[in-house]
């Protein structure tokens, strides 16, 4: 007899936004859950800090 296997997959942030362009400074995309929205901003304004760290290291070497 063949047994039959069922797997599941559960995402613990099931909703993303992202926000900026590629050719403008960098795209982010942000996973958290809108049921917990202030979970989700404190996520959007970490990944906003760390895309303009990156863009300041960015032109530094450009320099």
């Amino acid at each position: 007899m063949e047994q039959q296997q069922t797997h599941y997959h559960y995402h613990l942030d099931p909703d993303s936004i992202e926000i900026g362009t590629p050719g403008k400074g960098g795209c982010i995309k942000v996973y958290g859950d809108c049921r917990n929205p202030e979970d989700f901003r404190r996520r959007i304004q970490a990944a906003h800090e760390l895309r303009k760290f990156a863009n300041e290291l960015i032109n530094e070497v450009a320099r």
